[in-house]
């Protein structure tokens, strides 16, 4: 082997450079190439990926964070199970839950909020932090720039039957809340949660309201943000959160069947923000609320296609010109308009071309969201083509199974068609989630000009009362 390895570096350079590399085969070549196309994926994989974690971490940055410290108990409640950890675990369910509840049908107003802008809270135990938990690595990263998670904590005692709840919130002056429960350990929970919520984001809790029709407390929360957001010296501003105040407030008149008012409160919030995407999103919105309650009534066309005019022509404004927004997410805002703008063209003109087109861009935008769907479907009801109305509506309950406004499209093909078992079956589907803005309560129904060919009947009525709001 010695003598070998010396005889081949011993070699004249000259006879090295006289032979000739073999050429590569068409197989290496393709090996070769394959390989630069892997790494070239690789890189822009991890490209892409350092660009997420980066999107993720602002993304986390921005929003408000409160972490729970496992809560004190007593030692009755630790031996139902009830350890300060599960204390905190539920408070966080429930306050995802009031967070995400569809308190409204995506065609609401409330799409905002569920479908283009997700609440900006985010909450966490601190005892379920681990060493590889992208979140906790976040948390991390704030810390270093100086940014830190709000605490929440909180301490629950016993005295005469009665649990009392004391909350303390890092954040706050007067951070400290004592509630009673005589019976039942989940009402406390509950309390619990909306405390927490309308201290740390009270704009939210605004559609909880809404939901339950307590439009006095909606206002009154409102009216408390507004104050807050004109008196606040250290950010005066806060041009997300008055986007999103205005938003609410029309929302609320949408609500109660004030469409004027909504409109007035938005005209005056453009006057603030006009380059903001939101506010001409919402007022096409409110237009189509308008159109879509004259229709309810049985309005003529001559009574609401001005108004459908005029959405349309603001619609194409805006896709001529698309502006961004410090409140909405632009491509889903755009996906949502689609579909309005769609439904308010063939409600002026239902042979008008690039209907189909625009259901269909919304479509792509949302693929998962049911009121565009719900939308197309109302293309075909006005085709009196039935059977394709319906083939498009269990679309949008395959998308969202319970959403209220779907469901109540349901019912109207089904009093159009004569299909009196299956109408009952979805009008009370309907009413089982109410939607104030859409006009899906029973005071509201018992007014639908849609039904009038059910009203006499006891089981209409029978259904109005059972499901008519307890005063």
């Amino acid at each position: 082997m010695f003598i070998f390895v010396f005889f081949f570096n011993s070699v004249p350079k000259t006879m090295k450079s006289d032979t000739k590399p073999p050429k590569d085969s068409n197989f290496m070549k393709g090996v070769k190439n394959t390989d630069r196309v892997l790494r070239l994926a690789g890189r822009i994989f991890i490209i892409l990926l350092i660009v997420w974690i980066l999107w993720a971490f602002r993304k986390a940055y921005r929003n408000d964070s409160y972490t729970f410290e496992p809560f004190s108990v007593p030692p009755s409640l630790v031996e139902r199970g009830y350890a300060g950890e599960v204390i905190v675990d539920k408070i966080i369910l429930e306050m995802n839950a009031i967070l995400s509840k569809n308190y409204f049908d995506e065609q609401s107003p409330e799409a905002y909020r569920k479908i283009v802008a997700q609440p900006a809270l985010s909450f966490s135990s601190s005892s379920r932090a681990g060493y590889f938990d992208l979140e906790s690595l976040f948390k991390l990263g704030k810390v270093a720039l100086g940014k830190t998670d709000k605490i929440i904590k909180g301490h629950i005692t016993r005295d005469d039957n009665a649990l009392n709840l004391a909350l303390h919130l890092s954040d706050k002056t007067t951070s400290t809340l004592n509630m009673h429960s005589q019976s039942d350990l989940d009402s406390l929970i509950h309390g619990a949660a909306l405390f927490l919520i309308r201290q740390t984001n009270p704009q939210f809790l605004v559609y909880y309201y809404l939901n339950k029709q307590d439009f006095e407390a909606a206002q009154t929360l409102l009216d408390e943000i507004n104050f807050k957001l004109n008196n606040n010296t250290q950010n005066p501003a806060y041009a997300y959160e008055r986007i999103q105040w205005g938003i609410s407030m029309s929302n609320l008149k949408l609500a109660q069947q004030d469409f004027e008012g909504a409109l007035a409160v938005i005209e005056n919030l453009q006057k603030s923000f006009p380059q903001d995407l939101a506010t001409d999103v919402q007022k096409v919105n409110i237009l189509m609320s308008q159109v879509l309650q004259l229709e309810n009534a049985k309005s003529p066309p001559s009574v609401y296609r001005p108004i459908a005019q005029r959405a349309t022509q603001l619609a194409a404004q805006i896709d001529k010109h698309p502006k961004g927004s410090l409140f909405l997410d632009k491509q889903k805002a755009m996906g949502w308009l689609y579909a309005n703008w769609a439904y308010l063209e063939q409600k002026i003109d239902l042979n008008a071309p690039n209907i189909l087109s625009k259901y269909q861009k919304a479509i792509d935008i949302l693929p998962n969201a049911a009121f565009a769907y719900n939308n197309l479907s109302y293309y075909y009801m006005d085709k009196k083509n039935y059977k394709e109305a319906e083939e498009t509506l269990k679309k949008a309950l395959f998308a969202e199974p319970k959403d209220g406004n779907t469901l109540d499209t349901y019912a109207e093909i089904m009093s159009l068609t004569g299909d009196t078992t299956r109408f009952y079956l979805y009008l009370e589907r309907a009413l089982q989630n109410p939607n104030p803005t859409e006009g899906i309560t029973a005071d509201l129904y018992a007014l639908d000009k849609r039904w009038d060919n059910f009203k006499h009947q006891s089981r209409f009525q029978n259904l109005i009362k059972k499901y008519k709001p307890q005063k």
